[in-house]
C-alpha cells in the first residue's frame, strides 16, 4: 500500500538549498566541501536532523493508518504452524505394537541458523508391525475381479479402486476335468459328458445346450504347447458331445499329472447357473490302430500280418499293445480285422521216400498229398500287472483260426475291457497288452504237412460306452481365483458355474498381520478430493463368529469419509478376526463393499483413486511446548500484563489460584456451575495449598463483564491482559506466585520440510526401525508484517459476510495465511464453462503445485468459512466449487547469438535465471509481485525479458509450447485459447537455449 509523500526533500536536496541561500545571505563564506570548515560541518549536521524529521513527517500517514488497525480491532495475524504426516515402520516381528501417545515429539536439525525444530503429534496411535500386501476389487454385478496393487510387484500410481477397465479382470470361472485312463486318447475320439441332476431333470438338458454354445464356452484340452480349443461341440439331450482330434499327453496341472480337459466360460454376458448332483463321462472311438504288434519276439507291421509267423507251433503268441484301448476300462471293445490263410512249406520240408522196383505202374511215383497243420485254438489274455489273465471264454473266438478261408473275411471279436489292465513290458516295449497264444495245434507232429498260417490284413479297435458311467479322476472348479476339488461322492448338487458371489462391488484390503489393540491408523492418500463419496461405502472386516466366518461391521473413524478424501481412518483391534484365503492370497482381510451397482446405472461417477496408504501414520505439527510460566500481581493491579518468553503462540492455557480470595462456599458452588475447570494442589500432609481456576480467554478484553474470569492473549508478541475490575476480574493477589500459563508456540516458515526430511524422534520410542514424512510437512508462513497488513480496510467493507465478489476474495484470503491469491468466478464452474448460479473460487497456495493433500487443508478452511460467512444459496449449494489454480506450463527453446564466445556460459544461465524468475506466479512478472490468475505472458513480454542481458546481439527464434497442469493430469494447449486459462498462473517449464556466435 502506498501513502502520500508530505515532503519529498531528502538530506541531499537539504543542503543544496542551504548552499544556495547562503550564497546570498552570506556570500563571504565559501563552503568547503571536505569537512574542514566548522560552518559547513554544521550545515551537514542540521541538513541529517532535517532530514529525519522530514521521514518521521512522511511516515505519519503510515502512523494514522496503523493507529486507525487499532481502533477497529485489527491485529497483526501470528505465523501459522507448518502441519503434516509421519509414518513409523516397527521391527518386524514386534507384537502386539508399541503405544504412542498424543504430544510424542519429533525433531529434525537445520544446522547452526534454525538449531532443532521441534514437531509434536496430534493424536494417539498404538503403532503395529503391518502392511497392506494386495488389494483385490470384486464386482459381482458384472462378474469382474481386478489386483490394482501386489505389494511384490511395481506400483503404478495411481491406485484405481472399482475400476474394472485400468486393469485386467482375472475372474475365470472354469471347470477342470481330468482322468489319465478315459482322456488317454491319441488317435481321435468322441467325448460324452452326461449331466445328472434329480431335481433339475428338466433343466440339465438347456444346461446342456449352453456348455456347447460356443458363444458362452470354450471347450479345451492340455497339451505340450499349451491348451488347444475344441472346435467341435454339440449337445444332445442332456449330453455335451466333444470330437476329440487331439492327443492327449500327461501334463502336471495343479500338482497333479494327468490328462485335463477344460471348459471356460468366455462371454461377457450373464453367466448361465450349472448345478449337477453328477458329471459323467463316455467315450467312443473307431478304427483306432494298435501301437504296436509282436510275434513272439519279432516286431510287426499292421498291414498283411502274419501273426504266428509261416510256421506256428504250440504256444506262439501274438501280442497287440493298444493303450488307448485297454485303459478304457469297462468299455466294451471291438476288435477288428480282415482275416485270410496262406499256406507255407515247412523250413525243412519233407521228402517222401520212393520205393523202387524192377517193375512199377503210375501209382508207385505218386506222392502223398501233405496235411495241413492249422491253429485249432487260442488263448486271448490281456496283462493285468502281476501275469496273463483269461480275457474271454469265447469259442468262436477262440476257434476263428481254425478255419481255412479262401476269401477274406471280416472279423469282429467283442469284449469288454478288464478293469486290471495294467502296464507291462513286452521286448522292452512298455504298453497295455493282449495276446492270443495258440493251445492246440492240429497235425502238429506229421512229417509231411503244410501249414495254413492265418494272415490279417489290418487290424483295428473300436472302443465304446454303453452308457456315462465313469468319472473322472480329478474335478477342479476354478472361481474368484480360487481352485476347488469337487467331489460327488456325497450326492450333494455342485456349481461347476455360476454368477460370482456375493453379488456387490467391495474392494479387499489383504493384511500381513491381524489387527491388534488400538488406536490403529491407516492413512489414504487420495488422487482426487472431493466432499463425499459417490458411492455408498460400508467398512468391514472377516472375523469369526459363531463358529463361522463372517463379513462383520468395522466400526472407525474415518476421515476419509468413505475414500473420498485424503485422510487418516483410526480403528480399533479385532480379537476374532481370522486369517483366510481369498483370491489365491492368505491374510487378514479389511473391505470397502458397495451393495448397489450404482457405476452401470450413472453417466459418470467419480471412483477412488490412491496415490499411496500407510499404517501408523500420525498427523504432526510444528510447535513447541514451553515450561509452564509463573507471574505474580499486586493486589489490585488493574491491566495486569504478562509477558512471555516465548512469541507466535498456536495455544495457551491460563490457570489463576484463587485460594486466598475464596471462600470453601464458593469454592464448592463454582465446581457445582461447572462453568471453569478447576485443581486442587495439596502438599504433603493433604492440606490444600492452591485452588486453581482456568480463565477463558476473550477477543478484547475491555468488552468482558467486570465478574468475568477472562484474558486477552496477543499471540503475535507472546503477551497476556488481564481486565480491571470494570472490563474483566483482576486475578487476585497472594504470597507468591497466583498466575500460571501453559502454552505452545510454533517458528513459522522454518517447519516446512521436504518428504523424507523428518526422520527422527526427540522422545524414546522403542523398536522403531524407521519414521518419515512421506509427503512434504507444509503450511507454516511467519509471523504478519506490518507492511503486509493490508486487509485492514476490508473489516470495514465485508464485516465477516461475503456478499460481493470483493468480499469472498478478502474473506478466502483470510481465511489460511497460506493463500497468495484468489479469484472468485461467477456462474462458472472448475472447468471454466457456464453454469447458472455456480460460483468457483481459484485458490494460489504460497507452496503451490504441492499436491492435493496440503490444498486439501486449505480448501477446507476456505469452506469453512464460506460456509460461516457466506450466504447460504451459495454455501450449502452443489455449485460451489473451490479449486486450486490450474498452472500453465510454458516451455520455450529459444535462439539468441551473441559476439564472444566467452559469454556463452554468463548469457545461458542469466537468461534462464531470468525466464525462471519472470514466471514464478507468486514472485515473477516485470514488478516482481507475481502473476494474477487468468494471466499469463505474451511472446512480447518473453522477449523483452530475453533482451534484458545486454551481451545478447539478436535473438534468432522463440519458440512456445505450453501445458495445462491440473489434478487431473497435463494436457497439451494452444496460447491463442483464452478462455482454457480463467483459472490458471503461468509457472516455467522446459527452457532450452541455443546460443550462437556471430
Amino acid at each position: 500500500m502506498e501513502y502520500p509523500v508530505i515532503d519529498r526533500r531528502d538530506k541531499k536536496i537539504i543542503k543544496e538549498q542551504i548552499q544556495t541561500l547562503a550564497s546570498v545571505y552570506v556570500p563571504e563564506w565559501n563552503i568547503n566541501q571536505d569537512g574542514s570548515d566548522v560552518g559547513s560541518a554544521l550545515v551537514d549536521l542540521f541538513a541529517t536532523m532535517f532530514s529525519d524529521t522530514v521521514e518521521s513527517l512522511n511516515r505519519q500517514p503510515f502512523a494514522n493508518y496503523v493507529q486507525f488497525l487499532n481502533c477497529i480491532r485489527v491485529k497483526l495475524s501470528p505465523g501459522t504452524p507448518a502441519k503434516g504426516m509421519v509414518t513409523v515402520l516397527l521391527n518386524e516381528g514386534t507384537e502386539p505394537g508399541v503405544y504412542i501417545k498424543k504430544g510424542t515429539q519429533l525433531y529434525v536439525d537445520k544446522g547452526d541458523k534454525d538449531g532443532q525444530i521441534l514437531y509434536e503429534t496430534q493424536h494417539d496411535c498404538f503403532a503395529v508391525d503391518n502392511q497392506v500386501t494386495h488389494i483385490f476389487c470384486a464386482d459381482g454385478f458384472k462378474n469382474i475381479i481386478t489386483k490394482p496393487f501386489d505389494y511384490q510387484e511395481s506400483i503404478d500410481l495411481p491406485i484405481h479402486l472399482f475400476n474394472d477397465i485400468k486393469y485386467k479382470n482375472l475372474q475365470i470361472h472354469r471347470v477342470y476335468m481330468a482322468s489319465e485312463d478315459l482322456l488317454n486318447i491319441r488317435q481321435g475320439a468322441q467325448l460324452e459328458i452326461e449331466l445328472q441332476h434329480k431335481v433339475r431333470r428338466t433343466q440339465v438338458q438347456d444346461m446342456a445346450e449352453q456348455l456347447a454354445d460356443p458363444s458362452y464356452f470354450r471347450w479345451t484340452i492340455l497339451t505340450d504347447q499349451g491348451w488347444k480349443t475344441i472346435s467341435e461341440v454339440k449337445a444332445s439331450g442332456n449330453r455335451v458331445l466333444l470330437t476329440i482330434n487331439e492327443k492327449f499327453p500327461v501334463c502336471n496341472f495343479e500338482e497333479e499329472e494327468s490328462r485335463w480337459l477344460s471348459c471356460q466360460f468366455i462371454s461377457d454376458s450373464d453367466i448361465p447357473e450349472i448345478w449337477v448332483e453328477d458329471f459323467r463321462l463316455a467315450l467312443r472311438a473307431e478304427e483306432v490302430q494298435p501301437e504296436i504288434l509282436i510275434y513272439n519276439d519279432l516286431e510287426l507291421r499292421n498291414h498283411n500280418i502274419l501273426p504266428f509267423g509261416e510256421n506256428f507251433t504250440v504256444y506262439d503268441d501274438f501280442y497287440i499293445g493298444c493303450e488307448e484301448v485297454l485303459t478304457k476300462k469297462g468299455s466294451s471293445v471291438t476288435m477288428n480285422f480282415r482275416l485270410t490263410t496262406k499256406r507255407f512249406r515247412p523250413t525243412n520240408p519233407f521228402e517222401q521216400e520212393i520205393e523202387w522196383k524192377m517193375v512199377m505202374n503210375e501209382k508207385d511215383f505218386k506222392k502223398e498229398d501233405p496235411f495241413e497243420i492249422t491253429i485249432e485254438e487260442v488263448l486271448w489274455e490281456y496283462w493285468n500287472g502281476d501275469g496273463w489273465a483269461r480275457l474271454f471264454f469265447d469259442e468262436k473266438a477262440e476257434t476263428m483260426f481254425s478255419h481255412k478261408y479262401e476269401e477274406v473275411q471280416n472279423i469282429q471279436v467283442t469284449f469288454t475291457c478288464p478293469e486290471d489292465t495294467a502296464l507291462g513290458y513286452i521286448n522292452a516295449h512298455h504298453n497295455y497288452w493282449i495276446r492270443a497264444r495258440i493251445r492246440k495245434v492240429q497235425n502238429a507232429y506229421k512229417q509231411n504237412v503244410i501249414y495254413q498260417s492265418p494272415l490279417i490284413e489290418s487290424l483295428t479297435f473300436s472302443y465304446q460306452y454303453d452308457q456315462a458311467s465313469s468319472s473322472f479322476d480329478h474335478l477342479v472348479i476354478e472361481r474368484d481365483l480360487k481352485a476347488s476339488k469337487v467331489s460327488f461322492e456325497e450326492h450333494k448338487e455342485v456349481a461347476l458355474f455360476q454368477q460370482q458371489k456375493p453379488l456387490e462391488m467391495a474392494t479387499y484390503f489383504c493384511l500381513k498381520n491381524p489387527l491388534q489393540g488400538g488406536p490403529i491408523t491407516l492413512y489414504f492418500a487420495l488422487n482426487k478430493q472431493k466432499e463425499r463419496s459417490d458411492l455408498p461405502l460400508r467398512w468391514e472386516y472377516l472375523g469369526l463368529q459363531g463358529g463361522e466366518q463372517q463379513w462383520l461391521p468395522l466400526k472407525l473413524s474415518d476421515e476419509t469419509n468413505m475414500l473420498s478424501q485424503s485422510g487418516i481412518v483410526m480403528l480399533t483391534g479385532k480379537s476374532n478376526a481370522v486369517r483366510s484365503t481369498f483370491f489365491a492370497q492368505q491374510g487378514y482381510w479389511i473391505r470397502l463393499v458397495c451393495q448397489e451397482d450404482l457405476i452401470s446405472s450413472r453417466e459418470k461417477i467419480d471412483l477412488p483413486e490412491l496415490q499411496g496408504f500407510h499404517f501408523n501414520t500420525i498427523k504432526i505439527r510444528q510447535q513447541e511446548t514451553h515450561l509452564v510460566e509463573y507471574f505474580s500481581i499486586e493486589p489490585h493491579e488493574a491491566g495486569k500484563s504478562c509477558d512471555l518468553l516465548g512469541e507466535n503462540i498456536l495455544w495457551h492455557e491460563v490457570w489463576i489460584d484463587e485460594e486466598k480470595s475464596l471462600t470453601e462456599q464458593e469454592w464448592l458452588q463454582l465446581i457445582e456451575e461447572g462453568k471453569y475447570q478447576t485443581q486442587e494442589e495439596r502438599d504433603d500432609a493433604g492440606r490444600i495449598i492452591r485452588r486453581w481456576i482456568k480463565w477463558k480467554p476473550v477477543e478484547d478484553v475491555l468488552m468482558a463483564e467486570a465478574e468475568e474470569r477472562s484474558y486477552m492473549v496477543d499471540e503475535y508478541y507472546g503477551r497476556v491482559f488481564f481486565g480491571n475490575d470494570i472490563n474483566g476480574r483482576i486475578p487476585p493477589a497472594g504470597t507468591g506466585d497466583t498466575i500460571r500459563i501453559f502454552y505452545r508456540t510454533s517458528k513459522g516458515e522454518q517447519g516446512n520440510l521436504k518428504a523424507g526430511e523428518l526422520n527422527s524422534f526427540a522422545d524414546a520410542v522403542p523398536y522403531v526401525n524407521q519414521v518419515y514424512n512421506v509427503e512434504p510437512v507444509l503450511g507454516g508462513t511467519n509471523k504478519e508484517s506490518l507492511e503486509k497488513l493490508k486487509r485492514g480496510p476490508s473489516l470495514l467493507s465485508h464485516r465477516h459476510s461475503a456478499v460481493t465478489m470483493d468480499d469472498f476474495t478478502n474473506l478466502v484470503k483470510e481465511a489460511d495465511r497460506n493463500i497468495v491469491k484468489v479469484r472468485c468466478l461467477r456462474h462458472q464452474n472448475q472447468q471454466g464453462l457456464r453454469e447458472i448460479g455456480a460460483m468457483t473460487i481459484a485458490v494460489l497456495p504460497v507452496f503451490y503445485n504441492k499436491g492435493i493433500t496440503y490444498f486439501e487443508t486449505i480448501r477446507n478452511r476456505v469452506l469453512e468459512m464460506v460456509k460461516s460467512q457466506g450466504l447460504a444459496t451459495i454455501s450449502y449449494s452443489n455449485k460451489l466449487y473451490i479449486v486450486e489454480t490450474k498452472y500453465l506450463e510454458i516451455n520455450m527453446e529459444v535462439k539468441v547469438v551473441v559476439a564472444d564466445y566467452n559469454d556463452y556460459h554468463s548469457v545461458l544461465q542469466e537468461v534462464e535465471k531470468n525466464l525462471k524468475a519472470f514466471l514464478d506466479p507468486i514472485q515473477g512478472n516485470h514488478d516482481g509481485k507475481g502473476w494474477s490468475i487468468g494471466e499469463y505472458p505474451n511472446r512480447e513480454k518473453l522477449y523483452h525479458v530475453i533482451k534484458q542481458q545486454k551481451k545478447i546481439r539478436r535473438v534468432d527464434g522463440i519458440t512456445i509450447t505450453s501445458n495445462l497442469m491440473s489434478p487431473e493430469g497435463k494436457e497439451a494447449v494452444d496460447l491463442n485459447n483464452k478462455e482454457l486459462f480463467a483459472l490458471s498462473v503461468p509457472i516455467g517449464g522446459d527452457i532450452v537455449i541455443d546460443i550462437a556466435v556471430g
